[in-house]
């Protein structure tokens, strides 16, 4: 596949708030993003902004507004549901806790050590809930399994790289039924399982699916209401999402047709969009998937 454009990972994640221009602040002041790009319209309404961390990057938006069909939704508009989980390494958890926490982020998971074995790795992690309500896992990697062969093997420079195999920020995706979902993200979209944890009766506890570069996690959604209640298929908060992934691909076109014959639901047809001389242009279109979830695949055309 080739590469994603000048300053782009393969995959990255839009995030919808309600008031966006305070939310950009806020991951900046409380996770340490830096503004890369941001476009206002009318009344100081954030139209589209790219927020970078470490060779990572995720847009921030505001959440309603006219977009069709439930997209856009920031979690207090579907009862604090979450249909994605930002996931993010970092170099030191222990300071990183410490200014989310100082600039109000609610830690619903202190950090821990997980040891998954010589086959896999070992992580010091914490959860916490930003600003919009926005659930984000951040981690620090200890050591890694012996055994363990991810297909993705992405370089990144930096004193604090991501661990081998990992992009430095991914995305949890949920859905009622995780190992279908999966079978389905191959077929339409192309990814490849790296990874795929099942529990009893089949459920999948965890899973890594990887194109090219990128990397998505996809689940169950959590049905118990005292643990994790936030992990919710658009399917089952009447099709809103609170956020949308935005994938590189070198033939969009290619990949429409692809996903069309999966099942998908077409939302935008390929179409080209001229950002003026001063940025790009990219040919893209816009999808949802078996489960519900947003994606919107682009080829770069110039820029």
């Amino acid at each position: 596949m080739k590469p994603t454009p000048k300053g782009w990972p393969r995959i990255s994640s839009a995030i919808y708030y309600r008031e966006a221009a305070r939310a950009i602040d806020w991951l900046c002041n409380a996770f340490g993003f830096e503004v890369r790009l941001k476009v206002d319209g009318d009344g100081g309404r954030v139209v589209h902004s790219e927020l970078v961390y470490g060779g990572g990057v995720v847009m921030v938006a505001e959440a309603g507004g006219d977009k069709p069909d439930h997209q856009g939704h920031a979690p207090d508009m579907v009862s604090g549901g979450n249909t994605q989980n930002m996931f993010a390494y970092v170099g030191d958890i222990e300071a990183h806790c410490a200014r989310a926490r100082a600039a109000g982020a609610k830690v619903v998971v202190e950090p821990k050590v997980s040891d998954y074995g010589d086959a896999y790795w070992s992580d010091k992690s914490y959860e916490c809930i930003d600003a919009g309500g926005h659930h984000w896992w951040f981690a620090q990697r200890l050591s890694d399994g012996t055994s363990y062969a991810p297909k993705l093997d992405s370089s990144q420079l930096g004193p604090n790289p991501p661990p081998r195999g990992w992009p430095r920020i991914s995305s949890s995706l949920y859905y009622q039924q995780a190992s279908p979902a999966i079978d389905w993200l191959c077929e339409a979209f192309g990814f490849e399982v790296q990874l795929k944890v099942e529990g009893d009766g089949g459920r999948i506890e965890h899973s890594e699916l990887v194109l090219a570069d990128g990397l998505v996690m996809v689940s169950e959604e959590v049905r118990d209401a005292d643990k994790d209640s936030h992990r919710k298929s658009p399917a089952s908060i009447g099709g809103a999402n609170t956020q949308s992934l935005m994938v590189y691909v070198d033939d969009v076109n290619a990949l429409c047709e692809r996903a069309r014959k999966a099942g998908a639901r077409i939302l935008t047809e390929p179409k080209d969009s001229d950002y003026g001389a001063d940025y790009w242009t990219d040919r893209g279109c816009a999808i949802v998937d078996l489960g519900g979830h947003r994606w919107w695949f682009s080829q770069r055309l110039r820029g």
